[in-house]
């Protein structure tokens, strides 16, 4: 799948999931859960269409885990021009998810910083130098 629809269709399912912007206590925490479902299927999505090795390890292990995850951001942020937003995000979904009482208002920030992450993957996907970077990736890594 292109990087393009991938980070649509991440777009479109976090739209879905507007009802986070406006929390009360009892549903924060199933969305944040929805919330780290998105991120963890961009983060997945986007190391296969890269070509990350993480994504190669995951796909011989039969599944993601945490530390796979982890890496596969980190190598994010470089192919991304050191766009720290992915890290950002991935982050602060770690330090809410390890919170025992969330703050509804918390959720609905981070929702908007997704939002926002999401635009910035964007546009940073569609500039020349990106495509000519990412080309340039995938040819090295076919060779034997």
């Amino acid at each position: 799948m292109e990087l393009g629809n991938i980070i649509t269709s991440i777009e479109t399912a976090l739209n879905k999931h507007s009802r986070c912007s406006e929390l009360t206590k009892e549903t924060s925490r199933q969305c944040l859960e929805s919330l780290y479902q998105l991120l963890s299927a961009l983060v997945e999505n986007l190391a296969a269409a890269l070509n990350l090795p993480e994504a190669d390890i995951a796909k011989k292990r039969g599944g993601w885990n945490i530390e796979l995850l982890d890496d596969a951001v980190e190598r994010l942020v470089d192919i991304f021009d050191g766009s720290s937003t992915i890290l950002n995000c991935w982050d602060r979904l770690w330090e809410l998810y390890l919170k025992r009482e969330l703050d509804p208002r918390s959720i609905s920030e981070f929702y908007n910083e997704l939002q926002s992450m999401l635009r910035v993957l964007k546009m940073k996907s569609s500039s020349n130098t990106f495509q000519k970077h990412h080309r340039e990736r995938s040819a090295l890594r076919r060779q034997p």
